[in-house]
């Protein structure tokens, strides 16, 4: 159902996402003529009815690259008087007038082991020097994050195994991947625990992701954990629906840190 800006509470800073599904390469790349496409307009629609201070909005890197980028050129348009890239812009008549800022950033660099690359866009009502944070590449590797007794259940078929085993890929060596990246096996992508994990994904081929040496799927609170979510978040009951969640999220260490940077110019 449509939200009516009009009962929501006042607010100062919006934070949303919007499926990422027409915009994703793992989809069908259908853009505004998905119907989930369209919601960015519902979000558009929020921001002109309630003016927030700023906001951050978040999605896959495919938006960048969408229609040859029409589509982003679209929504900067509409939501933007100006913005950090040297992109030629001229705003809609009808433009939000936000001043934008918008960058690509990768889990790994704050502080889990998850390749996950996402664009984020930031947007001030009023001029202000904002820069998204560095971040550094984290330590942390999948063996970092795995839980103790992991039960039978999210071990991989005997089949699975043996095509592994039998070491059919040159990259690896007596059934341990020796590789830092993922390899393929009879479509199956195994991740050696001592890399990092690509990006999780909400549905679809390796969801969840599978890892060597244990050969096993990971758990749902493996993958929280990899979201940068604390032991203490309460991860739904169904696990198709913990992972698809997950896969859904956004990272939260990342999401903390330019919120952080926001605040330094929205009460500075």
């Amino acid at each position: 159902p449509k939200i009516e800006a009009d009962l929501l509470p006042d607010f100062d800073v919006f934070v949303a996402g919007f499926p990422c599904q027409p915009f994703s390469s793992m989809g069908k790349m259908l853009g505004f003529e998905d119907t989930r496409g369209t919601l960015f307009f519902d979000i558009a629609r929020i921001l002109k009815a309630k003016r927030p201070k700023g906001f951050l909005l978040e999605n896959v890197m495919g938006l960048l690259q969408h229609d040859k980028g029409k589509t982003f050129t679209t929504m900067l348009k509409l939501l933007s008087m100006a913005t950090n890239q040297q992109i030629p812009l001229v705003p809609y008549i009808d433009s939000l007038g936000y001043h934008v800022f918008w960058q690509t950033l990768d889990s790994s660099d704050f502080g889990v082991p998850q390749c996950r690359k996402r664009v984020y866009m930031v947007g001030f009502d009023g001029q202000v020097n904002f820069n998204f944070p560095q971040g550094r590449r984290t330590s942390l590797r999948i063996r970092d994050i795995l839980e103790d007794g992991v039960k039978r259940g999210y071990s991989l078929s005997k089949s699975q195994t043996r095509v592994f085993q039998a070491g059919t890929n040159p990259k690896a060596q007596s059934g341990i991947l020796v590789a830092m990246k993922s390899v393929r096996y009879d479509s199956e992508e195994i991740v050696s625990v001592d890399g990092f994990a690509p990006t999780l994904k909400a549905e679809g081929e390796n969801c969840p992701p599978r890892i060597s040496p244990q050969m096993r799927f990971l758990t749902p609170r493996e993958c929280a954990r990899l979201q940068g979510f604390p032991d203490t978040f309460k991860l739904n009951k169904s696990e198709a629906q913990a992972y698809r969640q997950l896969g859904n999220a956004v990272t939260v260490p990342t999401v903390k840190a330019i919120m952080d940077e926001m605040e330094k110019c929205l009460t500075g």
